[in-house]
């Protein structure tokens, strides 16, 4: 089995076709793909010179997430990505749960312009808490792994997921730096160099790690499922990667 912690809905495919949630299967069904973790998109004028300002106050098309997720509940769980200064999405958090719509939460702060630390988070946070659901933190520049680690210091009680194992070679060694501190904090590793996927399960190991694809807008299947087989992994680490990790982290 696999599950995808990380596809998407909405947006282009690299051959610069419409994601549509016709598309999204067929390129699970392709690689055998059984169910997926699926975030929304956040559409932005890319070569403005004041895209991040503009971001800052845009919300991500979590409408495309409820949607897919209804129409095929047994394959799609949603991610719901909520901007912390954004009333309306936070109010609408527990009954999006209720309803069945997400299965965990997830702040990009490089995008809406907060560090993932500062108290701005905590009102998410407290949202997992009150649900038990696992918070995603995209990671990466504005966003480095000890930060997300410092705030998972501070809610002991929440399991947190650093996205793309921090993002670069250089987060991958703050990964490594914080996973003992804090057993609630888990890493996915779409979009990675096979090295960095290599040295990041060795010394961590494969217990805190769920695959992510970023599939199929950012990245393809054909891509990063492979990795694994470059790494040398045995078949107990897939099994924990590939699927065990992510159903006991999202309740699936």
């Amino acid at each position: 089995m696999i599950i995808d912690a990380h596809a998407h809905i909405g947006g282009l495919l690299l051959n610069g076709e419409e994601n549509t949630l016709e598309a999204l299967i067929a390129h699970m069904d392709e690689y055998g793909v059984d169910k997926a973790i699926l975030f929304p998109i956040l559409t932005l004028p890319m070569a403005r010179p004041d895209a991040l300002e503009i971001a800052k106050d845009k919300s991500f098309r979590n409408d495309l997430v409820f949607s897919a997720v209804h129409q095929y509940p047994d394959r799609l769980f949603g991610i719901y990505c909520v901007n912390p200064r954004n009333t309306r999405e936070v109010s609408s958090i527990d009954e999006r749960i209720r309803d069945g719509s997400v299965v965990a939460l997830k702040i990009h702060p490089f995008l809406h312009g907060f560090d993932p630390d500062s108290s701005i988070s905590d009102v998410i946070v407290e949202k997992c808490i009150e649900n038990k659901v696992p918070l995603y933190v995209h990671s990466g520049p504005g966003a480095s792994p000890v930060q997300i680690g410092q705030l998972a210091g501070r809610y002991p009680g929440v399991n947190f997921i650093v996205g793309h194992l921090g993002g670069c070679v250089e987060h991958v060694f703050e990964c490594v730096q914080i996973a003992p501190k804090y057993s609630n904090v888990f890493f996915e590793t779409s979009c990675l160099m096979p090295i960095c996927l290599k040295m990041g399960i060795h010394v961590i190991g494969a217990e805190r790690f769920v695959f992510g694809s970023e599939c199929p807008i950012g990245s393809n299947y054909s891509l990063e499922i492979p990795k694994y087989d470059l790494i040398g992994l045995s078949r107990h680490q897939r099994d924990l990667i590939f699927h065990e990790n992510a159903a006991r982290l999202f309740n699936l």
